[in-house]
């Protein structure tokens, strides 16, 4: 497994701003949102238009990265609350979903967006199901493709009063959005008291949802001690549910990712710390077995020495800022078929900052196989139109990280520390080092 970084250096011409270097531009400065990969085909960017938050810019580029096609998507509508809630590709075509709240009705509406490749022509345009929320706050739709991209799942969560007990509705498309089944989930919980994460359908339809609940009763303040996370199955054939607790009284977790790995079977991934120490401790996922519907834990601790060595294999020669293991979140899983690869980030909430990227190889049973870290430094500022962070594009054989990086750092003689930058405007040329 290689991994490739790309910097997206700032560059403005005018009033323009360049996509790539092949001088694709537009009338107005457009910030990247998103790098949607298509297979075998190129890619999609979706930017917003500083001058017009009401709409989003959609452009695909080929695999040579020259822009093919565009096209402008509104995100107003004259009543109700229009949020943009996903852009994926599904059967050749860019899928746009929407969800327009109604305040006085107390419904919420998921909508449904059908782009043709290459040309961005709009296809098709319908309503696909329906929420009744008394909120806006809190998203009543998740959805999830089974991996061999023939369903879609997507999981409605209804309630008018918040403390009675949470039901879902469990609907799965095919790809020409036919509505193949539908199931009904009741929840062991109070609406009040959970969150939900997301959901996941693999092949044969075997459907999770995963959340979390609040086991205290002042709401108001969420003791860390008091949640529990939890998975909800709905296995194909069977009638009942099945309802997984995640909890580990000798760890904190830090923060959960979870996937269907190659076997399919639901994988949940977290860092983890002991009693009140700051410094990380390692990682933790839970494994459900989906043919003995079992969960097994596996636990790696990661030392002092392995963490260091992750910096000092870095090639591309900056010193280490330091060398504990803390202020990592983990923010994304990679699952392959004979590894495991978690993605955290650092955050020093000190010199508000944006650090280091940590990629940790695990193997099927948890054990740790190689740590690798990939240099950078990025400002941010809370609230302010910033673009921190990073983007992941995965290949069969390679992982692609995007992220905004000062261009000296990508230098032959760069000097040995990272220096920041304060991300505003990530476009233009790419740089790698492998």
């Amino acid at each position: 497994m290689k991994i490739y970084v790309f910097t997206l250096l700032l560059l403005f011409f005018g009033c323009h701003t360049a996509l790539f270097a092949q001088g694709f531009s537009f009338e107005s400065m457009l910030p990247i949102n998103e790098i949607i990969p298509v297979e075998g085909k190129g890619f999609l960017l979706s930017s917003s238009p500083l001058s017009n938050s009401d709409s989003l810019v959609l452009v695909y580029f080929n695999q040579a990265a020259k822009p093919q096609s565009s096209v402008t998507i509104p995100l107003k509508r004259k009543i109700g609350a229009l949020i943009l809630e996903d852009i994926f590709v599904w059967n050749n075509k860019v899928v746009v979903l929407k969800s327009l709240f109604y305040a006085g009705r107390q419904t919420n509406h998921l909508l449904l967006y059908e782009y043709r490749l290459p040309d961005l022509q709009l296809i098709n345009s319908e309503q696909l199901t329906t929420a009744h929320h008394p909120f806006d706050l809190r998203l009543p739709f998740y959805y999830n493709l089974s991996p061999d991209s023939s369903k879609l799942l997507v999981t409605i969560w209804s309630f008018f009063a918040s403390d009675s007990l949470a039901q879902m509705e469990l609907k799965i498309f095919d790809q020409d959005w036919q509505e193949l089944e539908t199931r009904q989930a009741k929840l062991p919980y109070r609406n009040e008291k959970i969150s939900i994460y997301g959901c996941r359908i693999d092949d044969d339809a075997n459907c999770y949802i995963i959340g979390d609940v609040y086991t205290g009763n002042n709401l108001s303040y969420a003791n860390p001690k008091q949640i529990t996370e939890f998975v909800i199955a709905s296995f194909q054939n069977s009638k009942s549910l099945k309802s997984y607790q995640i909890k580990d009284e000798k760890i904190n977790i830090q923060s959960w990712c979870f996937d269907l790995d190659h076997q399919q079977n639901l994988v949940l991934f977290a860092l983890y710390s002991e009693g009140m120490k700051v410094v990380l401790e390692g990682s933790t996922f839970y494994k459900i077995d989906k043919s003995t519907k079992t969960i097994r834990q596996f636990t790696q601790t990661v030392d002092k020495e392995s963490f260091i060595a992750a910096f000092e294999k870095s090639n591309l020669g900056f010193k280490t800022p330091r060398n504990r293991f803390v202020s990592y979140t983990l923010k994304e899983v990679v699952l392959k078929k004979d590894a495991y690869y978690l993605i955290a980030e650092n955050l020093n909430l000190t010199t508000d900052e944006m650090r280091d990227i940590l990629v940790m190889s695990i193997d099927l049973d948890g054990q740790l196989q190689w740590m690798r870290r990939l240099p950078k430094a990025q400002q941010f500022d809370f609230g302010a139109n910033t673009f921190a962070s990073f983007a992941i594009v995965e290949q069969e054989e390679n992982l692609l990280f995007f992220y905004n990086g000062n261009a000296k750092n990508f230098e032959a003689d760069h000097d040995d520390r990272v220096k920041s930058t304060t991300p505003k405007m990530p476009h233009s040329r790419s740089l790698s080092s492998t």
